[in-house]
């Protein structure tokens, strides 16, 4: 009986994930908090605060795997 050889989540020159690897999520961060942020509402009595844009939001988002850990 053959083991089925599992499939490497790394990019094609890391496929099998042995050195570090260190993907970019910026804009997807920036993105899901934005979406997120403007979803929030609070209210209290007569008074309701919500965002309704994000003008600035800086910094950045990376995920690092090594051997698909």
């Amino acid at each position: 009986m053959q083991k089925a050889a599992t499939a490497g989540v790394g990019s094609i020159w890391n496929n099998n994930n042995w050195f570090f690897e260190e993907k970019n999520y910026t804009k997807f961060a920036k993105e899901h908090l934005t979406e997120a942020l403007c979803k929030i509402e609070f209210k209290k009595n007569d008074i309701c605060v919500k965002y309704y844009e994000i003008k600035e939001l800086t910094g950045e988002a990376s995920i690092t795997i090594r051997k698909q850990k």
